[in-house]
C-alpha cells in the first residue's frame, strides 16, 4: 500500500543547492527534459517569487532503495529558477507585471539608519524594474527575498522506478490552456463583459459554435477579435495573448457594449435561419461582425443585411470583384493576418453595397464610399 505522501518545505537557496549537489535528481527516468518553457513562462515564475506569491508545491519521489529524492513534477519550474540563481538568465520585457517591491533602510542624508521614537528601524518601500535584468542585477533585498522563498514540495515515500514513473505519468496526465484560453487570462479587465457576451441568445443560437467551442475558449477568442477588428484594427496582431493585452490596456467598456449592441441586433435577423447562420463560424465571425458595423453607418432598416446575407448565400458569393470571388478568397491561408482580413473584409462590403444599391436602398452616395481599413 502506498504511504501518504509528507509535506516539506525548503527555503529556495536550500532547495536549489540540492538540486546542484545531486540530493534531488532532475533526471527521473521518464521525466521530460528540462528548459522547454518560453521566456513569458520563465519571467511571469521569477516575478511571482520575487514578489513572495504562491508557486503550486513540487512533487518528489524518494526512492525505496536508497531515498534518493527525483522531481516528479515541477522541473520546468526548478530548472528555470536554477537558471536564473546561477544560469545568469535576464529577465526579458515579455512580462505583464515588472515592478518588484521591497523593504529597506531608511537613512539620512548621511547614509544613518533612521529609527522611530521607540527606537525600531524605520523601513521604507522601493519599487525595482526587473526587466533586462540577472539575479546577480538585483539589489541585495530581493537577493534575500528570492534566496528564501519557501518552497513546498510534497513527497512520495518509498516508490520503486515503477511507481515513480507511474506518477509522472499522473501528474502530467492534462491538458494545457490552449492559445485562445491563454490569450483570455490577459483580458482580466473585460473578461467578465466577454462571459455575459458569448451567454446572449446569439452565441447559442445564431452560428456554427460548438458546445467544443465554448469550452476551449473559442467564442471569447471571437468577441476579442470582433472587438479589436472594429475598434482598433491599426494595431491588430493574430495571437490572442497580444490581443487580450492590448485590448485590456486600450480598450474600454462602450466597444464591448457596441459589439453586444450589434450581436443583439443580429439575433432577431439570424433566428432559425439555418442557411445564412451557416456563416458565423469561428473562422469568419469577426469578419462578418466587421461588416455589420460597417452596415450599421448607413442608417438603414436592419433587414436588409439580412436580405443581402440570403442573397449572399444563394449567388453572391461566387460573384467577381477585382478578378475574385469570396469562395476563392476564404480559401486562402492565413485567415488572421491583417492583409488578408483587409481584402475580405473589404470585398464584402463592395458586394453589401452593389446589392443594396441594386435593390435601391437609398443608399447616399458618401454613405456608400464607406472608409476601408
Amino acid at each position: 500500500m502506498n504511504r501518504r505522501p509528507r509535506k516539506q518545505t525548503y527555503p529556495l537557496d536550500t532547495y536549489l543547492k540540492k538540486m546542484a549537489d545531486n540530493d534531488i535528481r532532475s533526471d527521473q527516468d521518464v521525466q521530460r527534459m528540462a528548459g522547454i518553457w518560453t521566456k513569458n513562462m520563465k519571467n511571469e515564475l521569477i516575478y511571482v517569487v520575487l514578489t513572495d506569491d504562491y508557486i503550486p508545491p513540487i512533487i518528489l519521489g524518494e526512492h525505496i532503495d536508497n531515498c534518493q529524492l527525483y522531481i516528479i513534477e515541477g522541473l520546468q519550474r526548478s530548472s528555470t529558477l536554477d537558471e536564473f540563481k546561477n544560469g545568469n538568465y535576464k529577465i526579458t520585457n515579455d512580462i505583464k507585471e515588472f515592478m518588484a517591491e521591497y523593504k529597506e533602510n531608511a537613512v539620512d542624508e548621511h547614509g544613518n539608519i533612521l529609527r522611530d521614537k521607540y527606537g525600531e528601524v524605520i523601513k521604507k518601500t522601493v519599487q525595482f524594474d526587473i526587466r533586462n535584468k540577472t539575479y546577480s542585477d538585483l539589489p541585495e533585498e530581493l537577493k534575500k527575498v528570492f534566496n528564501e522563498y519557501q518552497l513546498e514540495c510534497t513527497i512520495h515515500e518509498q516508490c520503486t522506478t515503477q511507481r515513480m514513473c507511474d506518477l509522472v505519468e499522473r501528474y502530467n496526465n492534462h491538458k494545457p490552456m490552449n492559445a485562445a484560453q491563454t490569450g483570455f487570462t490577459y483580458i482580466s479587465k473585460y473578461a467578465r463583459n466577454i462571459r455575459n457576451i458569448i451567454d446572449s441568445d446569439f452565441f447559442r443560437n445564431c452560428g456554427k459554435y460548438t458546445e467544443s467551442d465554448r469550452l476551449k475558449g473559442t467564442c471569447e477568442k471571437i468577441v476579442m477579435e470582433s472587438v479589436m477588428l472594429i475598434n482598433h484594427f491599426e494595431k491588430w496582431n493574430k495571437q490572442p495573448k497580444r490581443i487580450g493585452k492590448y485590448l485590456n490596456q486600450n480598450a474600454n467598456i462602450k466597444e464591448f457594449n457596441g459589439f453586444k449592441e450589434i450581436i443583439t441586433r443580429l439575433t432577431p435577423l439570424l433566428d432559425e435561419k439555418e442557411d445564412i447562420i451557416s456563416l458565423f463560424t469561428p473562422k469568419n465571425s469577426f469578419i462578418w461582425f466587421g461588416l455589420f458595423d460597417r452596415f450599421q453607418k448607413l442608417n438603414i432598416a436592419d433587414i436588409k443585411f439580412e436580405e443581402f446575407l440570403h442573397k449572399f448565400v444563394a449567388d453572391l458569393q461566387f460573384h467577381e470583384i477585382n478578378g475574385i470571388t469570396w469562395t476563392e478568397l476564404d480559401k486562402r491561408g492565413g485567415t488572421k493576418d491583417k492583409g488578408l482580413i483587409i481584402k475580405k473584409i473589404n470585398h464584402l462590403e463592395k458586394l453589401m453595397i452593389d446589392y443594396l444599391q441594386t435593390d435601391n436602398s437609398q443608399i447616399p452616395a458618401k454613405k456608400a464610399d464607406s472608409k476601408q481599413h
